[in-house]
């Protein structure tokens, strides 16, 4: 029964997020390419996210931490193990310069598909409500984002930014939640990107505070 519970529970956190990104179930199956009969057995808990649907998720930009167990960020992280990853710059979410240089080490989800995922600090205030000043994301370069998925995105020398990205006749557009920034198109034929990490976790502001304190001890 408690299982039976656990899997219903996941399975209205799934629906919850993707009502809320998507709009309907039926668009929501589209995006993640299953049929919606099979969407729908796990948002009647009748089945639990295995390993691809999860990183199918994590692509998209969920907390699957999050919508396995209820707990957000790093209070999951007993739950999944650990890995660590390198905190190497800091991002700017309207449009800025990134600078390599690792600073140290922080956990990060368990998945051995997320090798070489970096963190970057978040800097200015055009991805809020979702990232604010402080916070964390962890950017997996090997994960592609899809229309409408969120990433780290480096081209020419020194530009970078932390953008929602659609993919519009040959062009890459990187839009802002903070309607006051316009988006940012990139023409690949133009401009070289060198850098583009699917969002796959997060570590809010406080949550970094705990963490950072606890890998002082």
């Amino acid at each position: 029964m408690a299982k039976a519970t656990e899997t219903t529970a996941i399975g209205q956190r799934l629906r919850a997020w993707g009502r809320e990104r998507y709009g309907s179930m039926a668009e929501f199956a589209r995006v993640l390419e299953i049929h919606p009969q099979t969407l729908n057995k796990y948002l009647q808990g009748e089945m639990k996210p295995g390993n691809e649907l999860q990183t199918k998720l994590r692509t998209l930009g969920a907390d699957i931490e999050e919508m396995m167990t209820g707990k957000k960020g790093f209070e999951a992280a007993d739950h999944f193990g650990r890995m660590e990853f390198p905190l190497v710059s800091h991002i700017w979410a309207g449009r800025g310069g990134v600078k390599y240089d690792v600073k140290y080490l922080l956990p990060g989800p368990s998945n051995p598909r997320l090798k070489g995922s970096l963190y970057f600090e978040v800097k200015g205030d055009s991805m809020e409500n979702k990232w604010e000043e402080g916070d964390l994301v962890l950017a997996c370069p090997t994960a592609k984002p899809k229309h409408g998925g969120y990433a780290v995105v480096c081209w020419d020398q020194d530009d970078a930014a932390l953008k929602k990205v659609f993919y519009e006749d040959g062009k890459v557009a990187l839009q802002s939640l903070n309607t006051k920034y316009p988006p940012i198109v990139l023409d690949p034929k133009q401009v070289e990107i060198w850098f583009m990490g699917s969002i796959v976790s997060t570590v809010l502001k406080e949550q970094r505070k705990f963490i950072e304190e606890l890998r002082r001890k």
